[in-house]
């Protein structure tokens, strides 16, 4: 058999693509830097060179979610006939929609940086996650201030605090999560709660009316819970 050689950074998302498809059939715990070699026919050297452990496979992947979901939203930004409210309404609604799209993997992904001992991962992913969005939120809120939509000082500044906020809306999914089934309507209540929660806090950032907003769709809180998610132990230690 004629061996296929890749570019390193095909063999790269190729690690990444085998490791998604584990983690989320099998759980993270569940699967090993071996199952990843058997997937991709790859050798401990070749993995190695791109990966210095599974956690650092977990953290790529987050950080080309990340991406997606960006791109995914960024053809919002070149809509010009809209204003900037509907533009930060429909870029939230794009991301809405890919955490829809993506909801197993997403549920895998979140179960695994939610546990305690990977507070440190958890806290890089989400700064490099805003690091990525900030800059094309600032430019719709830039846009905003400069037609006096909204009342900001400093756009830059005002997109990475709506990003902060936006981890305690992850802290409330992660943690409907972990709520038994028989707790399914106590989960979907903590859910909305919070993210009607962001909402009213975004408004009041930006100055603008009550009600104005709504960044995450009811129907998709809906969806995430419902979708189905590896057989996790939230709290055994992930494998390095």
């Amino acid at each position: 058999m004629v061996r296929t050689v890749l570019k390193a950074d095909e063999r790269r998302s190729q690690i990444l693509d085998a490791a998604r498809a584990l983690f989320m059939r099998r759980g993270y715990d569940a699967t090993t830097i071996n199952d990843i070699l058997a997937a991709t026919r790859l050798s401990k050297g070749a993995f190695y060179h791109h990966f210095s452990s599974k956690a650092e496979v977990l953290d790529a992947l987050c950080a080309r979610m990340a991406h997606e979901g960006l791109s995914a939203a960024s053809r919002i930004f070149e809509r010009a006939e809209l204003g900037p409210v509907e533009r930060l309404q429909l870029f939230f609604a794009a991301g809405s929609q890919y955490k829809d799209e993506n909801a197993a993997a997403l549920k895998a992904v979140l179960s695994v940086l939610y546990r305690d001992e990977n507070l440190r991962l958890r806290l890089s992913v989400t700064e490099r996650t805003i690091e990525l969005i900030a800059p094309r939120l600032a430019e719709v809120l830039a846009e905003g201030r400069a037609s006096g939509v909204f009342e900001i000082d400093d756009p830059a500044e005002t997109a990475r605090l709506i990003l902060h906020l936006g981890r305690m809306v992850h802290d409330a999914f992660a943690a409907a999560m972990r709520l038994p089934p028989a707790q399914r309507e106590q989960a979907s209540a903590l859910c909305r709660a919070r993210v009607d929660t962001y909402e009213r806090a975004i408004e009041r950032v930006l100055g603008i009316a009550r009600n104005r907003l709504t960044l995450v769709a009811p129907s998709m809180i809906e969806r995430f819970l419902d979708a189905p998610a590896p057989d996790l132990d939230i709290g055994k230690g992930a494998e390095s």
